[in-house]
């Protein structure tokens, strides 16, 4: 009875052995490569179709631009940006203005007044009421960041919230940042948190350095709200465009960007590098490097320049977002502190998933409270304020339009208490919107790559430098870059009087101030654009049927594996992409480039799994074997964070679609055993 019961488990055994080795190996069998003819091979794909012959013989479908004279905001040879309709029928059925939405329903119950350098917290007595019909009782907690930092991965992030102290009608801030907690009858009722700028021993020595001088002083405003085009901001901010207008400020047509997100636009402004040499000297995914960058407004700094940097939605700013921020604080006044704790310790409210209320105050206005606060503080004595905002621009197209007003009161205040008078002040974007079916357009496609751009200039500035003012004029009908900025910052502070030499952009050399006369021949390739972000070239549609558009797209894919498999290992989470549907392409005009042998194609296509990408591709008619060449960087047009939360990779997010957790476990598990079995 046992030997036949020994039997029968052995039978089972042998079964269930063979049944697994033939799983196993018509799962290979499922898993193993295409053959060689079935253009599968991504990884070495070559095109082996005469590009010539199609180049030469495409039917161009640009019915809509035939014996159609356009308008330009650049014109030259080498560069054509045509002028935009900021109303485009094309973009219209996106346009949706939004209702500004207030972050509160009373009246705020504390509130900061600064007297003779020192600030006192204050209870709100009319507010009283509001809050409960008996006593309110609040305390206050210092805000400060945290200085214990050594061996922390995340140092920009660390902040330290004090003992709550109590106190009745009033109390002196000892600290800058301060978080405030009321309750009545032991329910919380407030809870808020207030920053000022008040000024300590080491900016006391650099304001006494100045007045020893005594000279005529420039100071820097940079006011930055995240994606928002030239075109968007006139048709989403009616009140703010009006304003700019009637005050002179001065508008540039042809600010071109020249890179796909924030950080490199940015970078480009405070480093005038491009972003291979920004990750090879100030790696950003480490901690340390980018306190050793040499930005410009640590020149600043050290040329006795006051300066200041806040920015809100901390967690996707500009240092932070897949990067490890600073070690220690970059500028004179840094306010991360402030808004990280108000983002922690505040309830937050999302308006378009992005933290538009922090408390009962919108993130938006905090930034212009702390640029009013620190170019008020300062206005007597030469200063550098970067401020940006992206919680209620980012993730919308009009979101930008609710805060349209506030805008203007922020412009106008900055008026008002003679900011301008002695400030060149930056109103500027990064870039224009980047996601979503708007970009498919061709007018999408154009605001994503033209952002706004608009500059103050003092009245004494024009009379005391007229041919400079002059240029600044002249160059607001040309391409311009943000290296353009760069170079401006080092001209600023040349005439501010500092011993300061100029050194040129490494990432266009042939960049200069704005205050010079920019080329009116001026290429993307003169002012640091890649192709891919140029907007200079008129592209004329082509069918997105037609085997060039296939073509195209086939190399765009294989040069995404190549840039998956070029990250590392975890490559192997994300799936590889197939075409599905290709949306659209186009052929650049052949006054694009000054090499007249080359041919650019940009073609914009949806895969399986599902994104959008969009790539220009050039050709080489000159060669004896025409080929593809990638130029640039590969955008994606579809909001991807929900597909690529298996990588951390900043790189390998824009390129991931994750497999999920059992496909990718039995991919691996298969490609182990190939590698054992040397089947491949």
């Amino acid at each position: 009875m046992v030997t036949k019961k020994k039997t029968i488990i052995n039978r089972r055994c042998i079964y269930i052995f063979f049944v697994i080795t033939f799983c196993v190996f018509w799962m290979l069998y499922l898993q193993a490569p295409t053959k060689p003819d079935q253009t599968t091979s991504r990884m070495e794909y070559t095109v082996t179709v005469d590009l010539k012959y199609l180049v030469t013989n495409l039917s161009l479908t640009n019915n809509e631009t035939e014996n159609i004279e356009f308008q330009y905001a650049v014109h030259s040879s080498k560069c054509k940006i045509r002028s935009l309709n900021p109303y485009n029928p094309e973009i219209l059925p996106y346009y949706n203005p939004k209702k500004y939405v207030r972050c509160r329903t009373k009246d705020l119950l504390t509130y900061v007044k600064k007297e003779n350098n020192v600030a006192t917290l204050y209870l709100n007595e009319d507010a009283v009421k509001q809050y409960g019909n008996g006593e309110v009782h609040c305390c206050y907690s210092e805000i400060t960041r945290s200085k214990k930092f050594q061996g922390s991965d995340t140092p920009d992030t660390l902040v330290n919230v004090s003992h709550c102290n109590q106190f009745n009608h009033n109390v002196t801030m000892k600290n800058d940042f301060a978080l405030v907690k009321c309750v009545h009858k032991f329910e919380d009722v407030y809870k808020n948190t207030h920053a000022v700028v008040t000024i300590n021993k080491k900016i006391k020595e650099k304001m006494e350095q100045y007045e020893n001088e005594n000279k005529e002083h420039l100071s820097v405003l940079f006011v930055g709200i995240d994606s928002i085009s030239h075109m968007n901001l006139v048709r989403s901010l009616p009140l703010t465009h009006l304003f700019l207008k009637e005050n002179d400020w001065v508008e540039f047509k042809g600010y071109n960007k020249m890179g796909d997100n924030t950080f490199p636009n940015v970078m480009a402004i405070l480093t005038g590098y491009n972003e291979t040499t920004v990750f090879k000297l100030c790696n950003p995914r480490i901690v340390g490097p980018l306190d050793k960058c040499k930005m410009i407004w640590y020149d600043y700094r050290r040329l006795g320049f006051i300066t200041a940097y806040g920015e809100d939605e901390a967690d996707i700013s500009t240092f932070n977002y897949m990067k490890k921020g600073f070690k220690y604080e970059p500028t004179d006044y840094y306010f991360r502190p402030y808004i990280v704790a108000t983002e922690q310790q505040l309830m937050w409210i999302p308006v378009d998933v992005v933290k538009y209320c922090t408390g009962p105050e919108s993130s938006g206005e905090r930034i212009f409270n702390l640029a009013r606060e620190f170019t008020s503080t300062f206005k007597e004595y030469p200063n550098f304020g970067f401020f940006w905002m992206n919680s209620y621009s980012h993730n919308e197209i009009n979101a930008v339009s609710r805060m349209d007003q506030k805008i203007v009161d922020f412009l106008a205040d900055i008026k008002k208490t003679q900011i301008l008078e002695n400030s060149i002040v930056m109103f500027i974007s990064d870039h224009g919107f980047r996601f979503g079916s708007i970009t498919y357009t061709h007018t999408g496609w154009l605001e994503e790559r033209l952002p706004f751009f608009y500059m103050s200039v003092p009245k004494w500035f024009k009379k005391k430098y007229p041919e400079k003012y002059e240029n600044l004029i002249k160059n607001t009908e040309r391409l311009t870059s943000p290296y353009d900025v760069y170079m401006t910052l080092q001209d600023i502070l040349v005439l501010s009087g500092k011993n300061y030499t100029v050194t040129k952009s490494t990432g266009c050399p042939k960049c200069k101030s704005l205050f010079e006369e920019a080329e009116k021949e001026r290429s993307c390739e003169d002012a640091g654009i890649e192709h891919h972000w140029c907007t200079c070239g008129n592209y004329l549609t082509i069918p997105s049927t037609s085997l060039i558009a296939e073509e195209a797209a086939k190399f765009v894919i294989s040069e995404i594996r190549k840039t998956q498999m070029n990250t590392g290992f975890n490559y192997k989470q994300c799936s590889e992409f197939d075409i599905k549907k290709i949306i659209s392409a186009g052929i650049s005009d052949t006054n694009y480039t000054s090499h007249k042998n080359l041919s650019y194609i940009l073609v914009t296509f949806q895969t399986e799994p599902e994104a959008v990408f969009q790539g220009t591709v050039s050709i080489n008619m000159g060669a004896q074997v025409p080929t593809f060449k990638m130029e640039g960087s590969i955008s994606r047009l579809d909001v991807y964070a929900q597909h690529s939360w298996c990588v951390k990779d900043s790189v390998l997010k824009k390129y991931c679609y994750c497999q999920n957790s059992l496909t990718f476990f039995v991919s691996n598990f298969f490609d182990d055993l190939r590698h054992i079995f040397n089947i491949i």
